[in-house]
């Protein structure tokens, strides 16, 4: 007979030693035989899903269950089958109990024991294969040099990372203390008050909502890759086979539930539930306190004798009030009269709803980015702190008496477009209140009215005014500063004044005023205006061909045609067709009210059209301040339009040759994008 011996690198076969003995015609062999030695691993996929558990090596036996991402089993043999990949024989514990079956070898990540030869080559190889980012890899080298024991996974999440912060930072999906640094605290709308400087409680006035760039540092698995406890918020949560009471122990030192008792009420809770008791003793820890709370008291007014030791079903009501109440009223219902039956009864229910789903780690629990089901991503979020994970990684660390030397799996996600460096934790203090709760020019109006989130305003003022004083007040009270106002001078055109609002933490917000100085107008039309000069236009029949609308003058030009554009929409049969500016020098480039199209027969002019585009005042192509300028003095009789540059102004098509406020209003809206102008 021949013995197959296995060991956790490869199959020896030890050949029988023939003992030569010949008896009675039968040959006798002695063997030699080894038991296969047990490895320790973790169940992957490329998926993220669970993995099938046969009752035989190969993909035609029976299906016996179906083993989460990230659990925890122990190989106990190995094969290879007939469909020539090499099968593990494995065991592992579940909620239904002791599961034992196969599974194919390159879906479960062998954890490597002290002692292993796995050089840096190999390690590379390792996290090429993981598929981490390179900028993950600085930080996993330098652990794997000081925990050779440690395994590190990648889970692809196959998210963009700025969706993933956009939707992490909606009003209430994070929180963080009251008393937290203010570049901490969001100022979204919902979030802070600008007229009063403070924040809106989300949870009691003691949590407020987190900033964007607190959510980006915290969620940035690179930020934790660290020697210390903060790693353990990307521990697999369920049951090891290394997890004892001893550990336990550890972590509830100190605490009121530092006895045997408690010891072993966790550890048959994590066992039964297949999650790590570890994980169950620091959240119910980090939920009830070192000393207890009114929802683990069992003595709680109205509530006696029932106990919720993980807050399962805490949550405020919408004043903000009641959330210990409701969690005792979920704990009436469960019928958990006991803190045994609260701490088992609330594992079934974290591994039901929360590790049996994916989400597996503390991370995930706090970040919701690989369970879909239910309300979707970025919702099904175990608690709102956004510093639980850290915090309770913390507590995870005391089980460990050695944590160094501790062979440890950690599930780490990866993001798509990520940066290329880590999110920085946000340090600046102090108010963010950085807007303006006035701003004036003195003797005039500015457009549009002020309001505290509108930055750009604007004004004219006449030629003979060469200075205005400029005055705004802040909305804080203290803290915050102002720049540019006071007496600024003003030069003929365009002025551009800004004025600074720097808050008590250092942000600034920028307002600014275009304030338009009037010029010595130059009448448009006084001189060379382009009105018909007379040539008989019966001198000769034509037909023009053209979509743009032709009368006493050409309009329905859209600003900015060019010359050859307009020539080339025109078409007169027989004739020629030029395009003139105001002086009769040929044109080239932008159209301009004030232009002209001329029609020539053998070189004889024989009628020529003005060109009109409406809010074109100032004959330059454009729609803009300076037109409103014109047209305002025009209404105001400081200086007249005449010629072309009526039509031009009458942006309201009446055509009665009356330019009034409608005309200035269809600019007004035209410049500022509310609605263009009809040409």
């Amino acid at each position: 007979m021949k013995t197959v011996i296995r060991t956790k690198l490869k199959h020896i076969f030890v050949v029988a030693a023939f003992v030569g003995i010949l008896s009675a015609g039968i040959y006798i062999f002695n063997t030699v035989s080894e038991a296969y030695t047990e490895q320790s691993g973790t169940v992957t996929s490329i998926s993220g899903g669970a993995v099938n558990v046969r009752s035989g090596a190969g993909t035609t036996f029976e299906k016996v269950a179906a083993a989460p991402f990230g659990q925890a089993v122990t190989v106990i043999d190995e094969t290879t089958a007939s469909d020539g990949y090499k099968w593990y024989n494995i065991k592992y514990n579940s909620v239904t109990g002791t599961i034992t079956g196969w599974m194919r070898s390159d879906y479960i990540l062998i954890t490597p024991v002290s002692g292993d030869p796995s050089t840096d080559a190999d390690f590379e190889a390792y996290l090429n294969a993981q598929g981490f980012p390179e900028s993950y890899r600085v930080y996993l080298r330098d652990l794997h040099a000081k925990h050779p024991n440690w395994v590190f996974r990648a889970q692809n999440t196959g998210l963009d990372w700025n969706t993933v912060i956009n939707e992490e930072s909606k009003l209430g999906t994070n929180l963080v203390s009251s008393s937290s640094p203010s570049s901490w605290k969001s100022t979204q709308d919902g979030a802070y008050n600008w007229d009063t400087g403070k924040w809106i409680g989300m949870d009691t006035s003691n949590w407020v909502a987190a900033s964007e760039g607190i959510v980006k540092y915290f969620m940035d698995p690179r930020n934790f890759l660290v020697d210390g406890s903060s790693i353990l918020q990307f521990e697999s949560l369920s049951f090891a086979n290394t997890q004892n009471k001893t550990g336990i122990a550890n972590i509830l030192s100190g605490s009121f539930m530092a006895t045997d008792n408690y010891y072993r009420i966790f550890y048959e809770a994590g066992f039964d539930n297949n999650i790590s008791p570890y994980h169950l003793a620091s959240r119910s820890l980090q939920e009830v306190g070192y000393n207890g709370s009114g929802s683990s008291s069992g003595t709680y007014s109205g509530y006696e004798g029932f106990y919720n030791f993980f807050n399962i079903g805490s949550t405020p009501n919408a004043d903000g009030s009641g959330a210990l109440v409701n969690g005792l009223i979920r704990a009436k219902k469960e019928g958990w009269t006991s803190p045994e039956l609260s701490i088992k009864g609330g594992a079934k229910f974290v591994g039901n709803n929360y590790i049996y789903k994916g989400q597996n780690t503390l991370y995930y629990q706090k970040f919701n980015v690989v369970y879909s089901g239910g309300y979707g991503l970025y919702r099904h979020q175990y608690m709102t702190n956004i510093q639980a994970p850290t915090s309770e990684s913390t507590k995870m660390k005391k089980a460990y008496t050695d944590f160094n030397a501790s062979a440890i799996t950690f599930i780490i996600p990866v993001y798509k477009n990520m940066p290329d460096i880590a999110a920085e934790k946000p340090t600046k203090d102090g108010s963010p209140n950085n807007v303006l709760a006035s701003l004036v020019v003195d003797g005039y109006s500015l457009t549009p009215y002020f309001e505290k989130f509108t930055e750009d305003y604007s004004l004219i003022v006449p030629s003979d005014v060469n200075s205005v004083q400029i005055g705004a007040t802040a909305v804080a009270t203290s803290g915050a500063s102002i720049k540019g106002v006071g007496v600024k001078e003003l030069q003929p055109g365009e002025n551009k004044i800004d004025i600074q609002c720097t808050a008590e933490n250092g942000d600034v917000r920028n307002y600014t005023i275009t304030i338009i100085r009037t010029v010595e107008e130059i009448n448009p039309g006084a001189e060379g205006e382009n009105d018909p000069d007379g040539e008989d236009d019966t001198a000769d029949n034509f037909v023009i061909e053209s979509n743009y609308k032709i009368d006493e003058f050409i309009s329905g030009i859209e600003p900015g045609t060019s010359s050859e554009q307009l020539i080339l929409n025109i078409k007169v049969a027989g004739y020629n067709v030029k395009v003139t500016d105001s002086s009769n020098a040929i044109k080239t480039g932008k159209i301009m009210t004030g232009d002209s199209v001329q029609i020539y027969k053998d070189n004889v002019l024989v009628k020529e059209y003005p060109v009109v585009i409406y809010g074109d005042v100032t004959g330059d192509g454009n729609i803009d301040s300076l037109d409103l300028l014109y047209i305002k003095r025009h209404t105001l009789n400081i200086k007249a339009l005449s010629g072309i540059y009526v039509n031009a102004a009458d942006t309201n098509k009446s055509n009665d040759g009356i330019i009034n406020g409608l005309d200035l209003l269809y600019i007004k809206r035209h410049v500022l994008d509310i609605k263009k102008i009809v040409q």
